[in-house]
């Protein structure tokens, strides 16, 4: 378990400038000639070559800030210089030749996309670059921020009437290579092409970035040492094991609480186990065992409800036949999933948040009815995240040395309050010159109650927030 935030109800340090994100989404990253044909998949004179430049912000509101009043320029630029930059035109030419579009308008107003449309036929890659003046609303002061993106052409076979098609497989993201702060899933499809025709393999493996994966050891010699293989995880079957924990101080409402868990591994997630019930009265959480882990698998990810098949996220055990203390309930968590989707035989997968620790590779490997040959692809994929803060919230007053005091741990980012599901807190007490008075070890939640007696005139009191 690795903590995630830390905060202290006395004294905070909070910096105003902030970080920002330039990232030039582009709808394709390839062009394949076919010199036999001489044609170009995909033709970038019928679909046009569209990049769009998102800028975020931490402590936004997580949503892509262009266009926006805060942004005082934009200029897009062709190659790496960053001296002439392309006039707004709806019909204009780049240096090399490029035909190319781009809004005229306010930047305040106008978004700004850069729309290709010609064909790359005089150079096998091709950069574009793209620089934002952001001014701070709060400091008023001025940031510049650049991003490139490089397109390339990837030419397949020979010319000539006795040219010979070649293979290539394209492993791509539909739907952009990044999230951010760990929210939502990315798509990663793998195309294959002979020549500039598209033709369908016969099987595909798929693996991920791992340094510790050896051929025989995770891995396989297709995939190599580094990669580790994504196999398929099977449905759960088995019901949790449910027991009452005693804490009386408990967060979790007395009801009927229904559980299942998922099994979750590199492929993703599963559907659901059956399903088991337990009245939880007062003064109990709720302490949900699983079976040992089935092949494959990493963690569970337990779901709860006081309705009958409407559950919603509560936590992860990472450790097999494990067990997790549900200390809350929160129907505003992500729902239990309908449709498992770990199947790896496919062109199409879907690589969940929690494996993509900050930057992670991906690799594709197909076979091709016809050739002996295997053909591999990689793909790299982020995870943007802002800075986790945790803030303690409540009354930090004494009168005369009596009562006690109950204090929330409440957890922002980018800007926003997010859930406290899923992550464990840890409480401790300081005297003012950083000397420890005493940890709250039986306190594993975001509340906590502090009798005066804890207290000597001044204290700092301070929450670990780890999941």
């Amino acid at each position: 378990m690795v903590v995630r935030a830390t905060g202290q109800i006395t004294l905070s340090d909070l910096n105003d400038a902030k970080q920002l994100i330039l990232y030039l989404n582009s709808n394709y990253k390839t062009q394949i000639y076919d010199p036999n044909g001489t044609t170009y998949n995909p033709n970038f004179t019928t679909s046009n070559l569209v990049i769009t430049p998102e800028l975020y912000v931490a402590g936004g509101n997580g949503g892509n800030m262009l266009p926006s009043a805060a942004v005082k320029s934009l200029f897009w630029y062709e190659g790496s210089q960053t001296t002439t930059p392309l006039a707004e035109t709806g019909a204009g030419t780049t240096p090399s030749g490029l035909s190319y579009s781009l809004p005229t308008g306010a930047v305040a107003t106008t978004a700004k996309p850069l729309t290709i449309k010609s064909n790359l036929t005089a150079t096998t890659s091709q950069m574009f670059t793209c620089v934002i003046t952001y001014l701070d609303p709060d400091l008023q002061m001025e940031t510049t921020i650049k991003a490139n993106v490089d397109i390339v052409k990837i030419v397949n076979g020979a010319a000539g009437t006795n040219g010979t098609d070649a293979y290539y497989l394209n492993l791509w993201a539909p739907s952009g290579d990044a999230i951010r702060n760990s929210n939502g899933n990315l798509t990663l499809k793998a195309d294959m092409y002979k020549g500039a025709g598209s033709v369908t393999p016969s099987a595909y493996q798929w693996y991920i970035q791992d340094p510790t994966a050896t051929v025989g050891g995770g891995g396989d010699a297709d995939g190599g040492a580094g990669w580790r293989r994504i196999n398929n995880v099977a449905d759960p079957t088995a019901a949790p094991t449910l027991a009452l924990s005693a804490n009386a101080s408990s967060q979790l409402a007395p009801a009927t609480y229904y559980v299942k868990y998922t099994w979750c591994g590199l492929s993703g997630e599963t559907i659901g186990s059956a399903q088991a019930s337990l009245a939880v009265t007062a003064g109990n959480e709720l302490k949900v065992t699983i079976p040992a882990f089935a092949a494959n698998v990493t963690m569970a990810k337990v779901y709860i409800g006081t309705v009958s098949g409407t559950l919603f996220y509560a936590g992860d055990i990472t450790t097999s036949a494990g067990n997790l203390i549900v200390k809350r309930y929160d129907n505003s968590a992500e729902p239990i999933p309908t449709a498992s989707s770990t199947s790896m035989n496919v062109a199409q997968i879907t690589i969940r948040n929690w494996a993509i620790p900050g930057v992670k590779g991906f690799k594709c490997v197909t076979s091709v009815a016809g050739t002996s040959t295997k053909f591999t692809a990689v793909i790299v994929v982020r995870d943007f995240q802002d800075p986790l803060v945790v803030n303690i919230i409540g009354t930090n007053v004494f009168k005369n040395g009596q009562g006690s005091l109950t204090l929330n741990a409440q957890l922002i980012q980018a800007g926003l309050v997010i859930s406290n599901t899923g992550y464990t807190f840890g409480w401790s007490l300081y005297k003012p010159d950083g000397s420890l008075i005493k940890t709250y070890p039986a306190v594993t939640g975001d509340q906590i109650t502090v009798p005066s007696t804890d207290v000597d005139a001044t204290a700092n009191l301070v929450v670990d927030a780890s999941k």
